[in-house]
């Protein structure tokens, strides 16, 4: 856990609230400057135009809606095809997976500066088998025959339903000047499509063959603050993490956006006790028909572990020797593109990110090497202990490779219409361009009828032997799938 010193923390805060204070006097003219001819302006009255608004934002009815999706996936999978022969009928590993679920919302605006939002996320199977504990007992000691005490417990299973609280918050204002947002929310922080390497707020990370799936946030007070007479606005957060039980625990973040053209740009920072203090810039924008967007994220100190040594004689911790960086300064940044043509139906996003808390090739390498060194000494100390040497050694290999490279990229090709509109296909492939292993998947689409899509496609691993891609994959494999989409949309 990391500890700052209170003089330097409140120096570091100080700063950054001036960097958001220098923004504030960037006005542009005033409304009165640029509409000064009062032939061309009409005034109207204040008390009109604040009823007429107020009557199209106040409803006595609560709006109530949602999302249904679900879907079948028949999937089977192929290893090292290049070197086993591709046997389409005789895979080595066969699976059906059942995905339904719901989101439901309900939102509610009695006033027209409030207003309450909750939704629920309902999922198949919908409930859960759960052990809890109903009793137990201690035995006392009773040599020779129980030399020590005991305690004797009993457990029962129960059904826990699977229906989740995904968002429920509150928004109000004051005198239209600062708008109010408290509750557990979606907290839009970073820009990246992939990733979002500055984001460590939202309770969940972006799942990169999911992108513009919702995530989970967290408890929050959001305070935004639009700067009169210039495109601008303040962000204040107040953030209550997780089993939080201390004031003290709360996390506090504070951005500030400036519109410039057609370009955006963010300056934030995060702080929170015992974790590393961050500052994060973003900027999104275009050139022509290309939309461009980039964050980068500084941080003081990690909370990452990173493994400097594997070794049989390091059995009492795993055979891993590991090290943390408390006090270092950690660089993190990513940039992208989208291209959409109507016309062609297309659309194109790139994305690279650079990690700075990955490992370096030379670092990688010879970690991966000792492993193999000493790989029939560590597998030999598990099979004594009754352990599968094989599967533990395997994980051991994936924990370091995980997330290991500096350098990743992901490319998604998305043609909406193949001759029919009911037809498309979709190309995406993910890639550590420190090791050069990923993987590419191709999907074709067919929507025959509203309601009904299937999607068939192949994923195909690429990488050396050693390459992250690879060893998490089990070797190089490729992966057909089958999934046909019924019923799916929002209501």
């Amino acid at each position: 856990m990391i500890t700052f010193n209170r003089k330097r923390t409140n120096k570091i805060l100080i700063v950054f609230t001036l960097m958001l204070i220098a923004i504030l006097p960037l006005y542009a003219q005033s409304e009165d400057e640029l509409f000064n001819d009062e032939e061309i302006v009409t005034q109207v009255e204040n008390a009109d135009a604040s009823n007429a608004i107020n009557a199209f934002l106040v409803s006595d009815k609560v709006r109530i809606g949602g999302t249904f999706y679900g879907s079948v996936t028949l999937a089977e999978q192929i290893n090292n095809p290049w070197e086993n022969g591709f046997t389409l009928f005789t895979p080595d590993t066969h699976s059906m997976t059942t995905n339904l679920q719901s989101l439901l919302f309900f939102d509610a605006r009695p006033e027209a500066n409030r207003r309450y939002y909750l939704s629920l996320k309902v999922l198949w199977p919908y409930y859960t088998e759960t052990k809890v504990l109903t009793d137990a007992q201690y035995i006392p000691a009773q040599p020779p025959l129980v030399p020590d005490g005991d305690i004797k417990t009993q457990s029962t299973s129960i059904a826990m339903p699977q229906i989740k609280l995904f968002e429920l918050f509150a928004d109000f204002t004051y005198q239209d000047m600062l708008f109010f947002r408290f509750g557990k929310q979606t907290v839009t922080w970073g820009v990246g499509y992939f990733w979002r390497p500055a984001d460590v707020i939202n309770l969940e990370a972006i799942d990169p063959l999911n992108p513009e799936v919702q995530r989970e946030g967290p408890v929050t007070v959001r305070v935004t603050f639009p700067v009169p007479g210039i495109h601008s606005s303040v962000v204040a957060y107040g953030i209550v993490t997780p089993n939080q039980t201390t004031f003290e625990e709360t996390a506090g973040a504070a951005s500030a956006s400036l519109l410039l053209g057609n370009w955006e740009l963010t300056i934030g920072g995060y702080y929170q006790k015992d974790r590393p203090l961050r500052g994060m810039i973003t900027a999104k924008g275009s050139i022509g028909s290309i939309e461009l967007f980039g964050e980068g994220t500084l941080a003081h100190g990690s909370e990452r572990t990173w493994i400097t040594d594997i070794s049989p004689t390091l059995a009492s911790s795993g055979f891993i020797a590991t090290r943390e960086d408390t006090t270092s300064p950690f660089f993190k940044g990513t940039a992208g593109f989208l291209y959409q043509n109507s016309e062609y139906n297309i659309s194109i996003i790139g994305q690279y990110l650079f990690d700075g808390e990955g490992y370096t090739n030379d670092e990688r390498t010879a970690l991966i090497q000792k492993a193999h060194d000493n790989e029939s000494a560590i597998k030999n100390l598990l099979a004594l202990s009754g352990a599968d040497s094989d599967a533990v050694f395997s994980n051991l290999l994936k924990a370091l490779i995980y997330n290991s490279g500096m350098h990743y990229a992901a490319l998604s090709i998305n043609f909406s219409k193949i001759v029919t509109n009911r037809i498309g296909f979709s190309l995406f492939t993910l890639a550590n361009l420190s090791d050069w292993s990923g993987f590419i998947r191709t999907q074709l689409s067919w929507n025959p009828f509203s309601g009904f899509t299937m999607n068939g496609g192949a994923q195909f691993m690429f990488g050396n032997e050693d390459s992250e891609y690879i060893v998490r994959n089990d070797g190089p494999a490729v992966k057909i799938f089958l999934t046909l989409t019924l019923g799916s949309g929002s209501f």
